[in-house]
């Protein structure tokens, strides 16, 4: 099969041998792609076009243009879209716990503290998913030309 890539040398023999495929196949999947995909471009905050270019100029703050290939990322709106996807994930996430800490046998000052440890957790999640989001859903608009809705007029 040849030589495991460096990503896969940590790992048992078993583990390293299906990491090494994974890691060939998926590269040769990606290496016929034309574009970089949106989601992965997106994940690392790069531009869909180039993969290189930096999406955000500031947190939450795009550059207008990628400085590698020049793309327009004025073309899309991600709008309200990333804080809706973040703000369920995270809801989702952490629901059982806003449930069960005040159910918990656990002394008063206990619960006040686990209570305002969650809060810090939940937002430290949603600033941290929030760029990542908007990256992906930036990407997939551009990679799909999605624009506003027009509807044609009929006149009779």
């Amino acid at each position: 099969m040849g030589k495991a890539p460096d990503r896969v040398k940590g790992l048992s023999p078993g583990a390293r041998g299906f990491a090494a495929l994974a890691v060939s196949v998926f590269g040769a999947y990606l290496a016929g792609m034309t574009q970089p995909s949106p989601i992965l471009s997106g994940l690392r905050q790069r531009c869909g076009a180039c993969g290189q270019g930096r999406l955000f100029s500031a947190y939450l703050k795009f550059n207008e243009a990628c400085p590698h290939c020049g793309r327009d990322m004025r073309a899309a709106d991600t709008a309200d879209g990333p804080a809706f996807f973040v703000g369920f994930g995270v809801l989702i996430l952490t629901a059982p716990f806003l449930i069960l800490i005040p159910m918990s046998p656990l002394p008063g000052a206990l619960k006040a503290g686990a209570i305002l440890l969650l809060g810090l957790v939940i937002t430290g999640l949603a600033l941290w998913l929030l760029p990542v989001a908007k990256g992906i859903l930036l990407n997939l608009q551009l990679h799909h030309k999605a624009g506003q809705a027009e509807f044609e007029r009929k006149d009779d």
